[in-house]
């Protein structure tokens, strides 16, 4: 997850590409499905838990 409700726009441009490459990848390679994520809205918030229940679910 990525917050950048306070960050100058050159960092939030920067910021996807090195959350990729600690881990390894590009983030062109990511699965994203959202563009945008306001955890101010319920159904939102909703949508993350559903999806972070499911990757981890995956994983074990």
């Amino acid at each position: 997850m990525m917050y950048t409700a306070e960050d100058a726009g050159r960092i939030v441009g920067s910021r996807p590409d090195g959350i990729a490459g600690s881990v390894g990848t590009l983030f062109d390679k990511l699965d994203i499905a959202v563009p945008a994520l306001r955890l101010d809205q319920r159904a939102n918030r909703q949508r993350l838990l559903a999806t972070v229940s499911w990757k981890v679910a995956r994983k074990s």
